[in-house]
C-alpha cells in the first residue's frame, strides 16, 4: 500500500514539474513591410478572403482605426503561440502580455 501511494506522489510530482517548467513559446520574426495581424481570426480571415483589392485595403484601414487589427514593424520580434490549419498563426508582441493576433504565417520567418 505505501509503494502504490509512494508511486503516486512521485508520479503527482513529475507531473506539477513539468507543467510549471514547460519551456517558454519560441520567438519569430516579422518579415515584410506590410505585414499586419488582428486580434479577431474572423476579421483576419475576412480581410484575406478580399484578396488584394481596394475593398481589403478599406476594410485593412477600417480595422486599424477602430483598434482591432494592427501592424507589425519589420524583423519585430514576436511571440509564436499557435497554427492554424488554414495558414493562420495566432502571435503576441513580446511588449504585450494581453494583445494577441493572428496573422498569414506568410509574414513570419521560420
Amino acid at each position: 500500500m505505501r509503494a502504490v501511494l509512494a508511486a503516486m506522489a512521485a508520479g503527482a510530482l513529475l507531473a506539477a514539474c513539468s507543467v510549471f517548467n514547460s519551456p517558454p513559446p519560441p520567438e519569430r520574426i516579422v518579415v515584410g513591410r506590410a505585414a499586419w495581424g488582428c486580434r479577431d481570426r474572423d476579421v483576419t480571415t475576412d480581410i484575406l478572403f478580399l484578396g488584394t483589392s481596394a475593398a481589403a485595403d478599406n476594410q485593412l484601414a477600417y480595422e486599424m482605426g477602430t483598434g482591432i487589427c494592427a501592424r507589425f514593424a519589420r524583423d519585430e520580434a514576436v511571440i509564436f503561440l499557435a497554427k492554424d490549419p488554414f495558414g493562420l498563426v495566432r502571435v503576441q508582441r513580446k511588449n504585450s502580455q494581453a494583445m494577441t493576433y493572428w496573422t498569414p504565417a506568410r509574414f513570419l520567418k521560420e
